[in-house]
């Protein structure tokens, strides 16, 4: 189980880092100044970023127990109502 919650923490961690660079690159290409507005937008994608990972996370986490193929969670975890 360990092996899982360091995995998935890792990945979520690429994931957000992913998100906000993203949103962030034009900004950063185009050399445009970066104002208060923007800075409130990049935090409210981390925000739901960060609640998306944690809701599907959790979802996995919840039929580990049964021990079936780590791919048959996913897709049971993904696809749950």
């Amino acid at each position: 189980m360990l092996v899982l919650t360091s995995d998935l923490a890792m990945g979520a961690i690429v994931s957000l880092m992913f998100d906000v660079l993203i949103t962030w690159g034009p900004f950063a290409l185009t050399d445009r100044e970066v104002s208060l507005s923007i800075v409130a937008a990049l935090l409210t994608i981390v925000g739901y970023s960060i609640t998306d990972k944690i809701v599907v996370y959790d979802r996995i986490r919840r039929p580990w127990a049964v021990r079936n193929a780590f791919k048959d969670i996913i897709n049971l975890s993904i696809n749950e109502p």
